[in-house]
């Protein structure tokens, strides 16, 4: 999937690659909404946090993209495994959750880790392109502290349909000014891509 935003990023913009990754998801989702759950599943109770978790993938999204636009796939993955070391510190003022000095040391460990990988390619981390993935990685840990949230209340259904169609809508209303038409020859690419986010 990752790799398919990176081709579509050379011919579109950030924000429509986007676009393009949440609508092209949809489909295949609600394929598997409908068959396992039904419609009623996919009635959210929280519409803020949903709202909020949209912003968040159009953010974690389109940041991505603009990263692995100017740089190797493989320094953009680097620098976004901060992610889940995010998700643990962040989960300490906003879930009230306890992380002990074990944990605390691990995270800070990984993230040392994370610029030493780096420390080659020291650019890599101080251009605007990585922090452009650091910002998506961020996003992402914000983003999996409202799933911890909304899993009190909100079906898993809920939470994916309306995290794409919500993220769709953001990333295709700002892509608006400056439009060109989709290349055909992308088609299967954006199927590809639409799949495979779908299948997660």
């Amino acid at each position: 999937m990752d790799g398919g935003m990176k081709r579509l990023s050379a011919h579109s913009p950030p924000l429509r690659v986007t676009l393009l990754r949440g609508a092209a998801s949809l489909p295949f989702v609600l394929v598997w909404v409908f068959a396992t759950a039904g419609p009623r599943a996919i009635v959210p109770v929280r519409w803020g946090l949903h709202l909020l978790r949209g912003a968040l993938g159009m953010v974690m999204i389109g940041c991505f993209v603009y990263g692995l636009k100017r740089m190797p796939l493989s320094t953009a993955y680097t620098l976004y495994f901060v992610a889940p070391l995010l998700v643990a510190a962040l989960s300490v003022p906003l879930l009230g959750e306890h992380v002990g000095p074990r944990r605390w040391a691990a995270i800070g460990i990984g993230l040392v880790g994370v610029i030493v990988v780096l420390r080659p390619g020291v650019d890599g981390l101080i251009s605007l392109p990585g922090l452009m993935v650091l910002l998506a990685a961020t996003a992402y840990a914000v983003a999996a502290i409202t799933v911890s949230l909304l899993t009190r209340t909100d079906t898993p259904q809920a939470m994916v349909v309306w995290f794409l169609l919500f993220m769709a809508i953001g990333a295709g209303l700002l892509a608006i000014p400056g439009w060109v038409p989709l290349h055909a020859g992308h088609a299967g690419l954006i199927a590809g891509m639409g799949l495979a986010g779908a299948l997660g």
